[in-house]
């Protein structure tokens, strides 16, 4: 367990070299990773030593006895609901005495059934999270079952209407269709769907520990580093060779072919490793009153954090992306909102602050150094661009109706490039193959019933991520690495108002790590 963020980072790493993703054996790396890690966890659960699985067995057979409505309550609620309070509700204890392997007695367990559930006999954190999950892996599977022409009619006259007219044109005769109009595409993006929820499985348990999600925060920071230096030398070394070119027109990418989604990468990477540098100035106050010696051993690893943090801001600055700037800002103030506490005492906030600002004068000295102009330039010139033709606005507006007509069911995952085009108002060679707007996207390509799933999906995702601050509240340090990991996911949602970052494989993986840590982090081990 101990390697697993590792190896994780590693396969973030691969997956972020080749084109953000996009290549053939990128997209290879990330399902085969995905698999391993999954597999590794599974024969770390199956190699358990027996007495701690005679335990789990025993809990979860404890937790069978309890009455119904104390094992399901929502579930329980709704049935009452239903039958008008026919059935009225028992009296029971959630506390139960079972006999625990080793222990020579017996002992009494409080099962919290509201945080503690049980699948296939091991006990399984409850986040909200594995329902709409499911329902949203079920949904886009549901996409590429063949159906009749008349329900494919009833459930979607264009899609219909364009498989009728396909088949004319090819002097085809009509056959059973899904209602994905790309259904290969959409197949490859269910296993990209399925490989990133095996990163998050992933996540989720190595953030379990402490020491899990430390080792999983200082991967990131490295990743970020390192994805850092190369956008930078990328830049410059354009530079060197683009002597007398329009210094706007030089951008750096990374290993990305498109600055805005290497910014987007990069904002995530950055507010991660932000929280795990105010983790070790926290740290370091912390020992510096008990050990003088922890005081100089943390502040020195805090010291080559935020050089890390310094590079990884230069390649996020030099992509002069507007969107992953003006968004990561806005990642830095929610990291701010989630770390304030204003009944604090003591030096230890301030010093932290008095860090944090230090290092952003250090990223705002350097980009001075370099030079702002092509930053300013590109802000500048942002009302021009709503101006012209085809801009993003003029894109989202023609997108609408697509949304309109797809309503039910959608068009199918990853299929905006074959619909846009009969929606399209403008002329021109300019083709736009996304929406610049995840979320209007994915209306498009997954209906209204996709677009619920995702909104509780993201409605258990916030409402499990404040129960892990309620829980890291004791752990300042732990609360500000969680925060990090918090204000990386702000920032993306907000991103993805105006861009297509998470169709790249790499930008979407590291969502899902993020998501992984945000709700499974614990103070101690679960």
């Amino acid at each position: 367990m101990s390697r697993l963020p590792i190896a994780l980072t590693l396969v973030l790493a691969a997956v972020a070299w080749d084109w953000g993703g996009y290549d053939p054996w990128a997209l290879l790396i990330l399902e085969l990773g995905s698999a391993l890690l999954v597999l590794a966890l599974a024969s770390s659960d199956a190699w358990e030593p027996s007495e701690k699985t005679e335990a789990i067995r025993s809990r979860f057979e404890a937790w069978r006895r309890l009455p119904f409505w104390v094992r399901h309550k929502e579930l329980a609620s709704a049935v009452r609901l239903f039958t008008l309070g026919v059935f009225p509700r028992g009296k029971s204890s959630p506390e139960v005495e079972i006999l625990l392997p080793g222990s020579g007695g017996r002992a009494s367990v409080e099962l919290d059934l509201a945080r503690e559930g049980f699948l296939l006999g091991r006990p399984i954190k409850r986040t909200g999270l594995l329902a709409p999950l499911a329902l949203l892996t079920l949904w886009i599977a549901l996409s590429l079952v063949p159906l009749s022409r008349p329900l494919l009619s009833s459930l979607s006259p264009e899609a219909a209407s364009l498989r009728a007219e396909a088949e004319r044109l090819l002097d085809s005769e009509p056959s059973e269709a899904p209602w994905s109009l790309a259904p290969y595409q959409s197949l490859r993006g269910l296993w990209i769907w399925l490989a990133v929820v095996g990163l998050f499985y992933t996540s989720f348990r190595c953030a379990r520990t402490p020491e899990g999600a430390l080792r999983l925060s200082l991967g990131l920071l490295l990743l970020g580093a390192a994805s850092g230096v190369l956008g930078v030398a990328g830049f410059f070394q354009d530079l060197q060779s683009a002597r007398g070119q329009a210094s706007e027109a030089l951008r750096a990418t990374g290993s990305f072919g498109n600055p805005n989604h290497y910014a987007a990468f990069q904002s995530m990477l950055l507010l991660s490793s932000v929280g795990f540098f105010a983790w070790l100035r926290e740290r370091a106050h912390k020992t510096s009153r008990k050990l003088p010696r922890g005081r100089a051993n943390e502040g020195g690893l805090a010291g080559i954090a935020g050089l890390a943090i310094l590079l990884l801001a230069l390649g996020l600055l030099l992509s002069l992306s507007r969107s992953g700037i003006a968004f990561a800002l806005a990642g830095i103030f929610a990291f701010v909102a989630l770390t304030r506490d204003g009944s604090r005492r003591g030096g230890t906030r301030r010093g932290s602050l008095r860090a944090l600002l230090a290092l952003a004068l250090a990223i705002g000295g350097v980009a001075l150094w370099i030079g702002v102009e092509p930053l300013v330039g590109r802000f500048t010139g942002l009302a021009d661009e709503w101006d012209r033709e085809a801009t993003r606005i003029q894109v989202w507006q023609d997108s609408a109706p697509a949304a309109l007509d797809y309503w039910l069911t959608g068009s199918g995952l990853s299929s905006y490039r074959y619909v846009g085009s009969r929606y399209r108002t403008f002329g021109g060679r300019i083709f736009y193959s996304w929406a610049h707007n995840d979320y209007l996207q994915l209306g498009i390509e997954l209906g209204l019933p996709g677009l619920l799933l995702l909104a509780w999906l993201g409605i258990a995702v916030v409402r499990a991520a404040r129960r892990v601050r309620s829980d890291l509240e004791p752990d300042r340090s732990l609360k500000a690495l969680h925060a990090g990991f918090g204000s990386a996911l702000v920032a993306m949602a907000l991103h993805s108002l105006t861009d297509f970052s998470l169709h790249l494989p790499a930008n979407l993986a590291v969502l899902a790590v993020l998501l992984g840590a945000v709700v499974g982090m614990e103070s101690r081990e679960g």
